[in-house]
């Protein structure tokens, strides 16, 4: 064999081995590549408490988040629980006697009286309508809404009043009458400022004391625009001043510019066009009614 063709046999045989070397390696990778984990389902770990695992997924960003225990706090049992107590509701308004004769155009005065024991129908609380001085207040019901409608008028105007007194028993009027009686001065003051027990349009249930800022006094109210205001339009929603000034010779009282009897529209307005004290006006109706012609 000469030398080339030594030279191309050495060349072949090269070849050969670092084929088969190849084939070799390639066999030996292929068994050593881990196989990696493609199962949707979590893997728990174990050293976790089996009571509050930790949940985690696989690295494919498409599969639900990795979710961790909520830890939840429980209430120290030592520490007391605080309890707020319901607001308690306020009594509710008399109720009158299943066969009780409404009074509610009596010409209650000096000369007049409704009885101790008189109790109006439809009282209702003034509060739900307009802004009183207590909640326990009541009214007559058709007075405590023209008396809303009248409000809801003057705060068109900017105008704001406030319910200070409104139905009587008899039973607190003899102790305002006490309390009053015994700080009057009969030389300066011959007319009371009280009605007696009986006597007072406050147990009909459709009389209010009214006052009004800034300083929401009875005595003060006179200086107010409120009261400047009801002057001019409260006989237009049933209203009727019962006091007014120079007529205490009339109605037996002091005049209270605070004080104002709801009588309805109608009467009120006869009132009003005649020029009259609402006294005046409900004896002479009593009067036809008693006497028709």
């Amino acid at each position: 064999m000469d030398s080339t063709s030594k030279v191309i046999l050495f060349f072949i045989l090269c070849i050969a081995c670092g084929l088969g070397i190849g084939a070799l390696v390639s066999k030996t990778n292929l068994v050593q590549i881990p196989i990696a984990h493609t199962s949707s389902q979590p893997v728990v770990s174990d050293d976790q408490s089996s009571s509050t695992p930790v949940v985690t997924q696989t690295q494919d960003e498409t599969q639900t988040p990795v979710v961790t225990p909520i830890t939840t706090t429980t209430p120290d049992a030592t520490q007391p629980s605080v309890v707020v107590p319901p607001k308690p509701k306020p009594p509710a308004c008399p109720v009158a006697p299943e066969n009780e004769v409404d009074q509610w155009l009596a010409p209650v005065g000096p000369d007049y009286s409704v009885g101790d024991d008189y109790i109006p129908t439809h009282l209702v609380r003034v509060s739900n309508y307009v802004q009183a001085a207590t909640s326990t207040m009541c009214l007559n019901a058709s007075a405590a809404f023209r008396l809303q409608t009248m409000e809801t008028a003057m705060k068109t105007q900017g105008l704001h009043i406030v319910v200070s007194s409104a139905y009587r028993p008899a039973s607190y009027q003899e102790t305002l009458r006490d309390n009053s009686e015994a700080k009057r001065n009969l030389v300066t003051n011959p007319y009371p400022l009280v009605a007696l027990p009986g006597h007072s349009e406050h147990q009909l249930g459709m009389a209010v004391d009214i006052v009004a800022g800034p300083k929401y006094s009875l005595d003060d109210f006179i200086n107010t625009p409120e009261y400047a205001w009801l002057q001019l339009h409260s006989w237009e929603y049933g209203f009727i001043q019962s006091y007014p000034i120079g007529s205490e010779t009339i109605t037996g009282y002091s005049t209270e510019s605070w004080h104002y009897r709801y009588v309805g529209i109608d009467n009120a307005t006869a009132i009003h066009n005649q020029g009259i004290t609402m006294y005046q006006y409900l004896k002479n109706l009593a009067a036809q009614i008693k006497n028709p012609a």
